[in-house]
């Protein structure tokens, strides 16, 4: 059975999770389409996946979590036994359980995870640490475990994929809000764009130097989006930040990869095979 269609589903308030996995999905063919559930949308039709079907899922770490922004957008999409490939990405600290959390959602939605990767990027809070990642040897990382899956998905053979262990706990670790919400200096122009591209909806539409703590998920997408670079976190909050975070982020972490039957370099991508007992052959 060959693959007919692929599919990439996307949260990325800061765009590092969407360019790792287009270039991913540059691997496959059929070239793989595009569905960015970054954003809110009023109303999101269901969709249905088959087992001749190929959906990549990627979302970045937050606190050692999946968003849950991103968990509940991902609820729209539901597989039949179609195989999935999770990619998770963080700011150079750890991904804890946010992999296995993202196993367990799609899973729980129907798809059947045949490989799983963890890529660092640039902390979208505290932006000098892991600064200018991807770099080079995340790159080529990237790019061999593309190519794996492409491998995988060409031999055709249901018979060849494997459900895959991926580390975590089934305990997740407890969610801690990062109380760090961005303001709006005095040069806001009230353009709207930081309102219209909040994928939490937490900046309201007639007053967008306002920000709603309750519903912010500190993504930092609208200080990335603003054109005069009005909307930012305060200087103490940026000091504060720094000083707790830089500390448990100082030793480079580096890509890891799970998908079973492949050969990839260690040096880029340490695979990781679970033992037999947890194999089971997807039929």
């Amino acid at each position: 059975m060959k693959i007919k269609s692929a599919c990439m589903a996307i949260f990325s308030p800061t765009d590092s999770t969407r360019k790792i996995v287009e270039r991913i999905g540059g691997y496959l063919s059929p070239a793989p389409t595009e569905m960015n559930l970054t954003l809110p949308a009023s109303s999101r039709a269901e969709l249905h996946f088959l087992a001749n079907d190929l959906v990549i899922f990627g979302v970045p770490v937050y606190g050692g979590r999946v968003p849950e922004t991103a968990r509940e957008r991902f609820k729209i999409l539901r597989g039949h036994r179609t195989p999935a490939v999770i990619v998770v990405t963080y700011g150079n600290r750890a991904y804890d359980d946010a992999l296995l959390e993202l196993k367990t959602v799609v899973e729980e939605q129907g798809f059947q995870v045949i490989a799983a990767a963890a890529f660092v990027t640039e902390h979208n809070i505290v932006r000098q640490i892991a600064t200018g990642r991807p770099d080079e040897n995340d790159l080529k990382a990237i790019d061999r475990f593309g190519a794996a899956v492409a491998r995988k998905v060409a031999e055709g053979a249901p018979s060849s994929w494997h459900k895959i262990g991926v580390p975590g706990n089934k305990e997740y670790r407890p969610y801690q809000p990062i109380p760090m919400h961005p303001k709006t200096g005095s040069g806001c122009n009230h353009c709207g764009i930081c309102s219209r591209e909040c994928p939490a909806g937490a900046i309201p539409a007639d007053d967008p130097r306002q920000t709603d703590a309750s519903r912010c998920i500190s993504c930092m997408r609208c200080t990335r989006v603003c054109p005069t670079g009005a909307r930012k976190l305060p200087w103490l909050l940026q000091w504060g930040a720094k000083r707790k975070i830089m500390p448990k982020c100082r030793e480079r972490r580096e890509a890891e990869v799970f998908i079973w039957g492949t050969s990839l370099p260690p040096a880029y991508c340490p695979a990781y095979r679970p033992p037999d007992s947890c194999l089971e052959i997807i039929p």
